[in-house]
Order: C-alpha cells, then structure tokens, then sequence
C-alpha cells in the first residue's frame, strides 16, 4: 500500500513538473527569435542522404569525429545542431560539417531534431532532398564500424530504420537517439504534423512520452512499418547463440536490470543453462534490449555504440568496468579507452549524487 503512495505521489510530481515546463517553454518561444540553419555547403542530388546530428557538447570529441567521418564516408549531408551554450559554428565548419543548427538546448534532443527538421523544410529544395534522413543523438560513444548499422540506415529498400525496439512497461516504441526515415515520410503530412504539434520543452520524461513514443504511434497510424536492426528476434537468437557457446561469459556482461529479474524468477531452481537461457530471452521485453545486450554486443563486433549512461543509472554495476575496458581496448586507442573510462568514474552514478541532482533527474529535469 505504502508502494502505491509512494509512486502515485511521484507521478503526480513528475506531471506538474512537466506542466511547469510547458509554461517556461511557452514563455521562451515568445521571446526567442527563431534562428536559421548556418549552410555551409549547399545540398545537392549527389548526397545519399541527410543527417540531423543533435550534441550537447562544448567541443567534439573523438567519439563525435568519427560519427561525423563515417556519415560522411556513406555520402550523407550532415546538419551538426548544438544544444550547447558554448559551442561555436566555427568548430563544426572545422570538422567538414555541411549545415549547423544552434537550439539553444530547448526541447533536448526532440527540440533540435524538430527545430532543424522545421527549418531546412522552409528553406530546402524538396527536389534536393534525398532519398534517406537520418536522426541521431550523441547519447552514446560511437566507437567505430565494425558492424553495418549506419549503412543499413540508408538502405531504399527500408522506409523506416530504428536501432532496437521497446516495450517494457511502456507502450511499443522505436529508439530515437538513431533512426531514419525515408523521403516520402518525411515529405508526408503525419511526420510534419507531429513536428508541429510538438511542444519541445526540457524534460526527459517529455521527450520519451511526447517524443520517442510519440513519433512511433504516429508513424504506424499512418501505416509504416519499422525495421529494427536489433529487433527482439535478432536479440533472441544473438543471445542463444552467444550464451550457448559459453553461458557465464555471456552472462556475466548482461544488464544488472536482467540479471537481477532473472535471479528472482530462478529463485532456488536447479542449475540448467537451456532453462536459464530460455528465461532469459522469455523475459527480454521487460527491459530495454540495449541497454541488457550492449556489451556482449560490442564484444563481438556486432555493435558500436556504448551508452554514456551505462553506469550512472546502474543497468551496470561498476563490477563490469574491468570487462568494459578489455573490450574498449580491442576498437580503441589507450588514450580514448581512459578518457571513457575517465567520464564513466568522473560521471559517477546517480545514488551517489547531491540531493538536489537526485531530485532533478526524478522529475526529468536532468538526465
């Protein structure tokens, strides 16, 4: 009973919370001019695709670079959109963008993606538009193509891309931080709608619900059909194949959130790895599959993203950073492996936060 108060009382407080920022955003918008993408290279019909690249960093780093030169290398036109105060144009013009957007940080990831996405339709040539467009995020490390995820991105034959599927506890959606759609979705009255209908405001949980899922129903009202590179049925059969071969290597790099769950569904059972993996993989849709499969993942090379937020959330415990560190050093320079290391132990996790940052990611103000 005690659980029911406790979780209706932060639901209401996450839903004010919301609100508020519905007001400061409101407030913002009649204030702020809009501002226009900075072209600096004119779009043109040799270009393969688009790509609205949101960072909030002050400069960008390795793990940006090399997201930024494989886009490049598949022949997409990159639109860089900084929600960072202090990042200045120059840096992107340095590092061969083609177009930059700054948001000013309002709406986080959705308020560039919309904000870009309504500006370059104002201004775009609809006949220079590419086949394919691509959103991404720099949520996560990009540690280098060993798989073809961002080629599969820009495959005609795929209206609609995303990275992995989810469902958990929520309703059915597609990860945003890398998706693409192709042009006659992003043509169609439904995408452009659901940018304008919108409201890009600073609140994760706004974003996820309003945004992620948002965008998903939308598009499979207007009747397209996702492809999931990592779909539940990739993950099933990675995860039997890998846990086959050697069940506790494969178990010792999933997600505590899973490791966890099924700990308590196995209780006292005897020991038998056909069970354990059918449990496994019985119980997947309760989590986030990214955030359970990402390191065998990256170990075999069928992966190359790592969330920046592997630990603060603690999907992982810190037990796991030895075995992070092996696999980061078989893709990484020493230099790059101890600066993620650094930012994974500088980051910390969220228990172990001020008060006042605990409270603020518990009302989606931070993440």
């Amino acid at each position: 009973m005690l659980d029911r108060i406790r979780a209706k009382f932060w639901l209401l407080v996450k839903i004010a919370a919301i609100k508020i920022h519905i007001f400061i955003y409101i407030l913002r918008r009649r204030i702020i001019t809009k501002k226009d993408i900075y072209f600096i290279n004119k779009l043109d019909r040799s270009y393969s695709s688009i790509c609205f690249y949101v960072i909030y960093s002050r400069n960008l780093d390795a793990s940006h670079l090399r997201f930024i030169g494989y886009l490049k290398k598949i022949g997409a036109y990159v639109i860089l959109i900084s929600n960072h105060e202090r990042f200045h144009q120059n840096i992107a013009k340095d590092a061969g963008i083609d177009a930059f957007y700054d948001n000013g940080n309002i709406g986080i990831d959705f308020g560039g993606y919309k904000h870009a996405t309504e500006n370059f339709m104002r201004t775009a040539e609809k006949d220079s538009i590419p086949e394919k467009i691509i959103y991404a995020n720099d949520s996560l490390f990009y540690l280098g193509g060993r798989s073809t995820c961002l080629e599969f991105m820009i495959d005609p034959k795929n209206e609609w891309v995303g990275t992995f599927e989810n469902s958990g506890l929520g309703p059915y959606h597609v990860s945003s931080w890398l998706f693409s759609v192709n042009k006659e979705i992003f043509l169609s009255k439904c995408f452009s709608e659901f940018w304008r209908r919108y409201m890009p405001i600073n609140n994760k949980y706004h974003a996820i619900h309003a945004g992620e899922h948002g965008l998903t129903k939308t598009l499979l009202r207007a009747g397209y059909r996702p492809t999931i590179i990592y779909s539940y049925g990739f993950i099933y059969s990675y995860l039997e194949h890998r846990m086959g071969k050697d069940f506790f290597s494969g178990y010792n790099l999933l997600s505590t959130e899973l490791t966890n769950l099924i700990n308590g569904i196995w209780g006292s059972a005897a020991f038998d790895i056909n069970d354990k993996i059918y449990k496994i993989k019985d119980n997947l849709f309760l989590v986030s599959p990214m955030h359970v499969c990402q390191l065998p993942m990256i170990d075999d090379g069928v992966y190359d993203f790592i969330k920046k937020d592997l630990f603060w959330n603690e999907r992982f415990s810190y037990g796991k950073l030895p075995y992070l560190e092996n696999i980061l050093s078989a893709r990484l320079s020493k230099n790059e492996v101890n600066g993620i290391m650094t930012y994974y132990l500088a980051r910390g996790r969220l228990r172990d936060a001020p008060l006042k940052t605990r409270m603020m990611v518990r009302l989606g103000i931070m993440s």
